[in-house]
Order: C-alpha cells, then structure tokens, then sequence
C-alpha cells in the first residue's frame, strides 16, 4: 500500500510506503475532520473521535474520544449520543458482574456494553482530563 501525500489538493511529490503499517476500523466508528490516527491503533465499532484529535491509542467500541492526545472522554450510543456520566456510574453501581456491564442511551434508548477494564481507562483519564 502506498499513499501520495496532497496539500491542499496539490501533490507533494512525496510518497509513503505504508507496507508494515496498519490501523483497524471496526463497523460504524467516525471521525471529525483532521483527525490524526497513529499507526496500529484500533478503533472500535461506533466509536466517535473529535475533529482534530491525536489519537495514540486504540479506541474501544462505543468510546468518545478528543483531544490532543485523545483522551477517552466518555461513551455513545449506535445512534452517536453521548450517554451522561452519571448514567455510566449508575449501570456500574447496578451490575453484579464486574467483567462487563450495560447501560441505556436516555435519548433512543439502546443499550451498549462496556468492559469492567475499559470502564477503569474512562475514570483514569476523566479524573486526568479533570485535573489539568
């Protein structure tokens, strides 16, 4: 695989070889303009990523991320809504199972499953993004 670089519409000349490079988009992630994506990172299914957010690790599935560098700064729904942190904490609070546990969307009302670790990583760096 090979990409020609473009500046506004120009080519550069310059060109890449992307041979042992790669990154994983699952189903249904999106990204906001200008979005910089480091190699061999994955992104999860319906995971949203900011405009202009520097993505140095994988996002997981559901995962809002934004930022320079993109920090996990909450969850969405299938539909793309941001589900509030005190939902979060709340499904937590609720589930006997501390592998995984599922929370509802207030706004279309589905619901998403989050991992017990990847729950860890969102208090890890919310109270990051908080402190600084």
């Amino acid at each position: 695989v090979r990409q020609v670089l473009e500046i506004n519409g120009l080519r550069t000349g310059a060109i890449r070889d992307l041979k042992d490079i790669s990154w994983r988009v699952h189903d249904y992630a999106s990204f906001g303009a200008g979005s910089i994506i480091f190699p061999d990172v994955n992104i999860g299914s319906y995971a949203l990523v900011g405009a202009g957010s520097l993505v140095t690790q994988s996002v997981p599935g559901y995962g809002l991320v934004y930022g320079q560098p993109a920090r996990l700064h909450g969850f969405v729904c299938e539909n793309g809504h941001s589900i509030p942190r005190f939902v979060i904490e709340e499904g937590r609070k609720t589930t006997p199972t501390p592998a995984c546990f599922t929370i509802g969307c207030e706004t279309c009302h589905t619901f998403i499953t989050i991992s017990g670790q990847t729950y860890l990583r969102f208090l890890k760096e919310a109270s990051t993004d908080s402190s600084s």
